[in-house]
């Protein structure tokens, strides 16, 4: 488990009484470590427990640095998923479930997707979230969801990319997704498939997409799609030796950062040449996470560069491993790292300055409150009304055995599909929904807000009662309580009519 470490000083031995004899250690100082006397004894002498120290940092540093972990949030599970923005943090997990905190780490809510999370994707005003198949060997490849508004909507399925969907990413309404081959795949709002380009070096462990193109790191090279074709635009290779491979990256407006034999290269994302590289004195790099000016990579220690000057800017005693982690660093200056527990770390020159002198704050650990493991069961109901003042009508057509959702309001475009819970999605049926938003590179539209019905058949719920919840898949003030905010869905469980 991950700790913040207080970093030892070399006289370790100071409190320690003089007279109580203390064995030698070999080879001390190739070690790096240092004996402390504890209770007990081993063959009559008292027994040694052996701690790893940073000399340099104590040296740099001082005895009394913590680093600031302001507070953590223990899921019980891996993260798979980060997401933050100026209010909330929200993570996805292992065993399917996204998890919603504020930045204090208090809890808000949380709910169960099917299959396991593989990844919080942020589009815009957008935020998504892909679900894939725990096996290789399951027909169903994954489901895509809208987060946007108070309930999840399951927009589409896929069952025919792939083995294995490990990556995936959202760019003005399409997804892009990546397997555990190293192919690529891109889709449009309904799920249909635009363009794929199959490779052979295997699957690398970072995938991004921005309006720039797909980026994709494989073995030994890193390449960028074209959005519209999905031709390579460039590609970057590193050595051919064993040694060398692409272990993470990270990306901002202007450049791609990869992990490379224990450096970060940056990369210009126009032409994809070298523009900096970021090497920790003496220590190796593992996973990268930039923003804020900041690029940040290493564990025991954890190394802070000045994006700039491509300097060191500080160093951190945080033990977590960053390679194995999911990292946002947010605009405030706190870093939030989702390893085997969700952390966040306060990295500003003003609290990193607070933690060198002692005086840091506390760290808080929050709960987060179980969910049973199983999936939701039936389909969303909305609210049924009979009022379109204000609303956009869209109507369910079938064209090619296939179910359709167009907009028949004036001032949009009938011929542009919808896209649209699959589970609302049915022949003939007829709904209004609170807005459309148009994507930019695709002719296709978004809804964005509440989903009523028009359909006389439809059950009415009411949207603010807590007997109309399910609180086996969906926790959180708003759908306990329904003090928050409206919400037009709810949990049906199975048999229930």
């Amino acid at each position: 488990m991950a700790t913040a470490n207080v970093v030892l000083s070399e006289n370790i031995h100071s409190d320690v009484d003089a007279d109580k004899p203390v064995s030698p250690v070999k080879h001390q100082e190739k070690r790096k470590a240092t004996d402390e006397i504890l209770p007990g004894k081993e063959n009559g002498e008292p027994r040694l427990k052996r701690q790893r120290i940073n000399r340099e940092l104590s040296a740099k540093y001082g005895a009394n640095f913590l680093a600031p972990v302001l507070w953590t949030a223990d899921a019980m599970t891996e993260g798979t998923g980060l997401f933050v923005d100026e209010t909330r943090c929200i993570v996805g997990t292992r065993d399917g479930r996204v998890i919603e905190l504020d930045h204090d780490g208090k809890f808000v809510r949380q709910f169960r997707l099917e299959g396991e999370v593989g990844g919080v994707l942020v589009d815009g005003a957008s935020l998504y979230a892909w679900c894939h198949a725990r096996n290789s060997y399951d027909t169903w490849k994954g489901a895509l969801y809208d987060l946007t508004d108070e309930v999840p909507r399951k927009l589409f399925n896929l069952h025919e990319f792939g083995e294995k969907v490990l990556h995936a990413a959202m760019v003005d309404g399409c997804l892009a997704l990546g397997d555990d081959k190293g192919n690529v795949a891109f889709l449009g709002c309904c799920g249909q498939l635009l363009w794929t380009k199959e490779q052979t070096e295997g699957n690398g462990r970072f995938f991004a997409a921005d309006k720039s193109g797909v980026y994709f790191a494989h073995h030994k090279v890193l390449r960028r799609y074209n959005l519209d074709s999905g031709d390579i635009v460039w590609q970057h290779s590193v050595a051919s030796d064993r040694f060398s491979s692409i272990k993470s990256g990270a990306m901002d407006e202007d450049h791609v950062y990869i992990e490379v034999c224990g450096r970060v290269r940056q990369l210009d994302k126009e032409t994809g040449q070298l523009k900096a590289e970021f090497a920790p004195v003496r220590h190796r790099a593992e996973g990268v996470c930039v923003g804020n000016g900041l690029l940040v990579t290493g564990s025991c220690p954890t190394v802070l560069f000045d994006l700039e000057t491509a300097q060191e800017a500080w160093r951190l005693d945080f033990s977590g491993r960053l390679s194995d982690a999911t990292m946002k660093l947010h605009k405030s200056g706190k870093l939030f790292v989702f390893w085997d527990k969700v952390y966040c770390i306060n990295v500003t020159s003003h609290g990193i300055q607070r933690a060198l002198g002692g005086t840091s704050t506390r760290t808080f650990e929050r709960e987060v409150p179980d969910l049973p493991k199983r999936n939701q069961d039936g389909a969303a109901t909305p609210q049924q009304t009979t009022s379109v003042d204000g609303a956009v009508m869209v109507t369910c057509t079938e064209e090619d055995g296939k179910v359709v959702v167009r907009s028949t309001s004036a001032g949009y475009n009938t011929e542009w599909p919808v896209s649209f819970p699959v589970d609302l999605a049915r022949a003939g049926r007829r709904y209004a929904v609170q807005r459309l938003t148009a994507s930019e590179r695709g002719s296709f539209y978004s809804v964005f807000g509440t989903i009523k019905s028009l359909n006389v058949d439809d059950i009415e719920t009411a949207p603010d009662t807590a007997e109309n919840l399910d609180e086996e898949h969906i926790q959180g003030s708003t759908w306990r309580t329904g003090e928050q905010g409206n919400s037009y869905y709810k949990g049906r469980r199975r048999g229930r009519t």
